[in-house]
């Protein structure tokens, strides 16, 4: 192998390195804000009302809801919006960045309000709707 097909494949390689590196979200950044603000909230500089709309407007398509249990399912986001910003509240006290303990509690809080939704849900929607809603939750 000559010098300069030399130099073409390692620069080709350090080219195709370095763009596949870049691909990765947070690469090399664990603390990023995504890497610890999945779900519960991304809406940190929306209202708690703007969030149950938006919540309840997603649901509205993905379940093809009517006007009552729109309505109703806009009571159980506003609800589930103030819990959450207030149990974020209690338990993240120290400033910065959230530690790993804090995060689990957090984690663990929306856990338990997701399955209180689900229980509210399962009062006035189909099984149908209840399993979509379901499938929808636990891709996020």
């Amino acid at each position: 192998m000559n010098t300069k097909s030399k130099i073409f494949t390692l620069t080709s390689l350090l080219f195709v390195t370095v763009v596949g590196l870049a691909q990765r979200p947070n690469f090399g950044n664990q603390y990023h804000p995504s890497s610890f603000q999945q779900g519960f909230s991304q809406y940190h500089e929306l209202g708690s009302e703007q969030v149950a709309e938006f919540i309840s407007k997603k649901m509205r398509l993905a379940l093809d809801l009517d006007k009552d249990d729109y309505d109703k399912v806009f009571a159980i986001a506003l609800k589930f919006s103030k819990e959450m910003r207030e149990a974020i509240k209690t338990i993240k006290t120290e400033p910065g960045k959230p530690s790993p303990e804090t995060i689990h509690k957090m984690q663990l809080k929306k856990l338990e309000l997701l399955q209180d939704i689900k229980k509210e849900l399962k009062s006035f929607l189909s099984k149908d709707q209840v399993e979509k809603w379901t499938l929808i939750m636990t891709k996020q």
